[in-house]
């Protein structure tokens, strides 16, 4: 995935297991963002650092083209997904952020593939920077 592009030993969770912890802790995922929120639940996995993410914006543009020659019209309407993020890598023994990034990309097919290219946007110059420092 994109945070294995950044050399990092990433722990996959199941929605089952993060939502065990979080009602085990009493921690609200909807407070993630928060940096000492963050580091709390990346402790609670024995992680050294956490990814969290904020969806800034997503939209869906249209364009409507048309052409029209005597009798014949023809138009065709031009669907793009947008979306933007913004992300952190937070250290989870004192809870201060080490890395935020954004990204916005887009694409004709859906909000799961532009949301993929924002996030790789945002993790960019992360993993060039882990690439290049070995």
């Amino acid at each position: 995935g994109v945070l294995n592009d950044c050399n990092l030993d990433v722990i996959n969770l199941s929605e089952a297991k993060l939502a065990e912890v979080l009602k085990e802790t009493k921690l609200d995922i909807a407070y993630a963002y928060d940096p000492e929120v963050a580091a709390e639940i990346a402790r609670e996995f024995k992680a050294d650092t956490v990814v969290t993410g904020q969806l800034l914006h997503y939209t869906i543009q249209r364009e409507l083209s048309s052409t029209t020659v005597v009798i014949i019209t023809d138009g065709k309407t031009k669907v793009t997904h947008w979306v933007s993020v913004s992300l952190r890598l937070v250290n989870a023994a004192d809870g201060k952020i080490i890395y935020t990034g954004t990204g916005t990309a887009q694409d004709p097919e859906g909000f799961t593939n532009a949301a993929s290219q924002a996030i790789k946007q945002a993790l960019a110059s992360l993993a060039y920077f882990r690439t290049h420092m070995k």
